[in-house]
């Protein structure tokens, strides 16, 4: 076993010495860690978990995906409706939901979240954890 992290070690330092490459593993590095502290917050602030792509909890909407531009934290009381549609996946790349929160003031918010079967439980119960604050929930929820 140490044989292969010996071999490990010596390719990783090798590849080390060239600068592109140095670069682009502390870039990539820096973007991962970026992503997972990101996640971590929204999914602190909320309550929720941390492979949750969303939580509706305390009248806010908290969305957990790492790559969200614009407010994360959405209260209930500013959203007018939440459509969703199931898009296909091309080239072996998965099924998504596309969900769509159509805000009283301001711009429309987009959210991509991954179909599995947490994901798809948690958008059966969209409808149903929204009713309470008059949100109209559209589409193509299975």
């Amino acid at each position: 076993m140490t044989e292969y992290i010996h071999y490990f070690w010596v390719g990783f330092d090798s590849i080390g010495r060239f600068p592109l490459f140095r670069n682009a593993f502390i870039f990539l590095c820096c973007v991962v860690l970026v992503i997972v502290i990101r996640r971590l917050t929204a999914s602190f602030r909320s309550g929720g978990s941390f492979f949750e792509a969303y939580r509706i909890a305390e009248g806010n909407f908290y969305i957990h995906g790492a790559i969200q531009f614009g407010p994360r934290t959405i209260p209930l009381k500013d959203i007018r409706s939440i459509q969703v549609y199931h898009v296909r996946g091309r080239y072996g790349l998965g099924n998504r939901y596309m969900v769509y929160l159509e805000r009283k003031k301001g711009r429309t918010i987009t959210l991509i979240v991954g179909e599995s079967a947490r994901n798809c439980r948690l958008m059966e119960s969209l409808r149903a954890d929204t009713r309470k604050y008059g949100i109209k929930v559209y589409g193509d929820i299975s």
